[in-house]
Order: structure tokens, then sequence, then C-alpha cells
């Protein structure tokens, strides 16, 4: 339960799993990971859907923090930026700073094609002559290769040749 534990360090978002295969020892587990609800789901749908609500409005009610951002989430992705942590299929990659950085601002950006130098400005936000678009090329072959070790089915990173890069919107779809 390493991906519930990372989102409890960042939130007070409510954490509610729902399941039909429900044990006490998996209940256990996920309520000393940080959730907050661990219930047994019945084929009634509004039931469950009330239940639910009923359960963000109590939490809603009684916190008055602020909800921290920088959780971004795409398909089986989830990067928290605040803890520098990424999680493909609930399993965290192991991520340099300049790796998470690129894969942040790719995911910030899914679907958009993101220019060699728009991505080299982001990440070093200056201008050295030493930094080039091999040096991105080199950390994204990386990243690619970190996260063929948890998926290896899925391209999450597509190459736009001469242009730049950008995260699959179908992950796997050809351009």
């Amino acid at each position: 339960m390493p991906l519930l534990k990372a989102m409890r360090s960042v939130t007070n978002t409510p954490i509610l799993i729902g399941t039909d295969n429900f044990t006490t020892e998996k209940e256990i587990a996920a309520l000393e990971s940080g959730a907050d609800l661990y219930a047994r789901f019945h084929d009634n749908e509004e039931g469950n859907i009330a239940s639910v609500l009923a359960h963000i409005n109590r939490v809603n009610v009684r916190s008055k923090e602020k909800i921290p951002g920088g959780i971004l989430t795409h398909g089986d992705i989830l990067i928290i930026e605040e803890n520098q942590q990424a999680f493909i299929k609930n399993e965290e990659l192991n991520l340099t700073k300049t790796e998470m950085k690129v894969f942040y601002y790719l995911l910030l950006n899914r679907g958009t094609i993101l220019t060699y130098e728009k991505i080299l400005e982001y990440i070093w936000s200056y201008d050295d002559d030493k930094i080039t678009t091999d040096n991105l090329y080199n950390i994204v072959k990386k990243l690619r290769q970190k996260i063929r070790v948890i998926s290896e089915q899925r391209e999450y990173i597509e190459t736009v040749k001469n242009v730049g890069y950008r995260i699959s919107t179908g992950f796997g779809e050809k351009i």
C-alpha cells in the first residue's frame, strides 16, 4: 500500500476504497495505510453512491485544512509533485529529479505535443549552451526504460519526430 501512504502524506482528501472482494485483512491494511473508508460495495449502485457521498460530506464539514495540489493522474499514472513520487500501476518509479520534472511536465500537458525547446526551457529555465536536445533524448530514454520495467505493454511517452514528445492520450496509440 505504498501508493496509499504517499497520497495520504500530501492530502486530507477522503480516500474511499470500495470493493466486492472484501476481507478483514485488506480492510485493516488499507485503513492503517491512510484510507478513510474501506467498504464492501454491492450491486446496488445508488446505495454505494449515497454511502460515498455521505462520507465525503462528513469529512468536508470537519476538515478546514487546505488540500494541497500537485497530484496528477492519467490512466494508471499518478504523480505526487510535492513528494517527488511517480507511480504506474501502483508501483513507484525511482526517478531522478530531472526525470521527474520531464515526466511531470509531459503529464501536466498530456495529449499536447511539447517541443524539445519548450521542455528544455521548463527543465533548466535558462539558456545554457551545454544543454542540448541530446541531453533531453537521454533523459527520456532512461525514463522510458524505468517505465518499461513496470509496464512493458504500453508506450506512455511518444516521440513526435523532429518536434518533441507527448504523453499518449490512449497509451500505445500511434500518431
